[in-house]
């Protein structure tokens, strides 16, 4: 599957589902924003999913070095048919290191580089994980305010969560 990279309004997604709250550990700021389903081509990770090499329309910096690799073979590894496990970047969590991406407007991952990449990894090259994935999300949306009726059209759909904030400093976005 060739994904195409680039920020920009999403060509299509869900309505609004239930507000998410994303925490940063260790300090009192949050962020607020919202579930939603988007297409995997409007989620656009620091990375290619396939060659590692950084995106170079994405707009932030990401200090994990992919081409490192223990940082590549994660993500590999975790998209493996006997390994990947649709749950992880299913969960409700609290804070950006663990459950859905986290995006802003323009579909840049702020939080879940990784998980965008096995989720994008899962759906071009594991088919069974990404049928799990579908049915996972298809049975937990309704928890996300999100009817899967809403997201039956896409091909490749992803759970995020979106922040609402309309423009964030590259500093605040690391």
């Amino acid at each position: 599957m060739d994904k195409i990279y680039g920020p920009g309004e999403p060509s299509q997604g869900t309505g609004p589902g239930r507000g998410a709250v994303v925490r940063v550990p260790g300090e009192s700021t949050t962020y607020e924003g919202r579930y939603a389903v988007r297409d995997l081509g409007d989620v656009h990770a620091s990375h290619n999913a396939q060659t590692f090499q950084q995106n170079p329309e994405y707009h932030f910096r990401n200090d994990r070095n992919y081409s490192d690799p223990i940082n590549k073979e994660r993500v590999v590894i975790n998209s493996m048919k006997d390994t990947f496990e649709p749950a992880y970047p299913l969960a409700a969590s609290p804070d950006a290191t663990h459950g859905a991406p986290v995006i802003d407007s323009r579909g840049n991952v702020l939080g879940g580089n990784s998980r965008a990449m096995i989720l994008d990894r899962v759906y071009s090259s594991n088919p069974e994980g990404a049928a799990a994935y579908r049915a996972e999300l298809e049975r937990v949306a309704p928890h996300f305010g999100i009817e899967p009726q809403q997201f039956s059209h896409m091909k490749t759909p992803v759970l995020v969560r979106e922040l609402w904030q309309a423009e964030l400093t590259p500093e605040r976005a690391q």
